[in-house]
């Protein structure tokens, strides 16, 4: 048995619900924004969720939460292509030594939380469920909790919708402004990335994320800090230089109003060091 709707009538988080409730083992294919996400559940708890998004993929969120380096992961994959592609890749990485059982634990629930965190801030879409459809054969199976998974994924949905709200156009471009060098010991690893890729070329955020393979969130989150401190500037706006590595907005109301637009779209506060 299998049926089909769309994200308009009914959201993901009351989808698994009712499949929770009437204990379904089967497969859960969504189509948004240009994505596809797919989620196996089993008597109906997830049991494994995975994205056409390529910067969602395992190997890209290892390298991201710094459990493995991109020579290890290209290591991996040839080794998994040698083998006719009938291992994980998670396995290879455990025989290896190069990743322990916890470390790929929470790497898959952080995959599954993100993946599901999209799917859920998009409110058009279809969705097609097929009942009894299995895992593949050579997925590696990680024990997940449903129901916390769902609710941080929920929040975190909330926290997309906002950013999002927020954020400059995907084609808006972006640029550093000039003299920021000093604010770069400030900045989280991300943030670094972001302003050194920005570094004499300028590029939107289509083409920024596709370029460091981000997944949107991170990006959003990064971007949005990066804004309010005033290192990193949309399309052709011209303003001083920072003094001493920090950002000096025209005004201290143009400072507020930044603070607070972070504060809202973030939901977090805005650091001390960053007010005037």
């Amino acid at each position: 048995m299998s049926f089909m709707g769309e994200l308009s009538d009914i959201g993901v988080p009351d989808l698994l619900y009712l499949l929770g409730l009437r204990r379904q083992t089967g497969k859960l294919t969504i189509s948004a924004g240009g994505e596809e996400a797919t989620l196996y559940l089993d008597r109906g708890q997830l049991s494994f969720i995975t994205s056409s998004n390529m910067a969602l993929r395992l190997g890209r969120m290892l390298i991201r939460l710094g459990y493995l380096s991109m020579s290890q992961l290209q290591e991996a994959l040839r080794e998994q292509e040698e083998s006719g592609r009938d291992r994980g890749l998670g396995m290879i990485l455990l025989e290896r030594g190069w990743l322990s059982e916890r470390e790929l634990r929470h790497c898959i629930e952080e995959q599954c939380i993100e993946i599901l965190a999209r799917v859920i801030a998009s409110d058009r879409g279809i969705f097609n469920y097929q009942r009894g459809a299995t895992l593949p054969s050579r997925t590696e199976y990680v024990p997940l909790n449903t129901d916390r998974i769902v609710l941080e994924a929920t929040r975190r949905s909330d926290e997309l919708v906002e950013l999002r709200r927020h954020a400059p156009d995907p084609t808006a471009v972006l640029m550093l402004r000039h003299g920021c060098d000093a604010a770069i010991d400030s900045l989280s690893e991300t943030e670094t990335l972001i302003v050194l890729t920005l570094q004499g070329n300028a590029m939107s955020m289509a083409e920024l994320g596709q370029r460091l393979g981000l997944d949107e969130l991170t990006l959003l989150r990064s971007v949005a800090r990066l804004r309010q401190r005033g290192i990193v500037l949309t399309g052709s706006s011209e303003l001083p230089p920072l003094e001493n590595g920090k950002a000096a907005p025209p005004s201290d109301q143009a400072a507020d109003e930044d603070a607070s637009l972070y504060e809202e779209a973030s939901g977090t506060s805005t650091p001390a060091f960053t007010r005037r």
